[in-house]
């Protein structure tokens, strides 16, 4: 999609490690996410630590499944963390 509104993509594939992904954010003014299977909370915890590792301060997009299983949960099901993305 964004492509087709004429902004230059950079893909970094399937399942790129977040250190890929920071690693390729010098060419570009900032980086967009599709998660999927809750794991976008810490995807872009970790994605953010190597950015700044790396002096990289831009914005993080992120969008799909946006949920995850809390550690001290009773049952399996993902809950909503879209707020502490923010």
């Amino acid at each position: 999609m964004l492509a087709n509104l004429g902004v230059d993509v950079i893909d970094a594939a399937v399942s790129a490690a977040p250190e890929d992904v920071a690693k390729r954010a010098w060419a570009t003014d900032f980086v967009a996410v599709s998660s999927y299977c809750g794991v976008g909370l810490d995807y872009v915890r970790d994605l953010r630590l190597q950015m700044v590792q790396l002096g990289i301060v831009m914005p993080i997009f992120i969008g799909g499944k946006l949920n995850r299983i809390p550690e001290d949960s009773q049952t399996s099901l993902p809950v909503d963390v879209s707020g502490s993305l923010r």
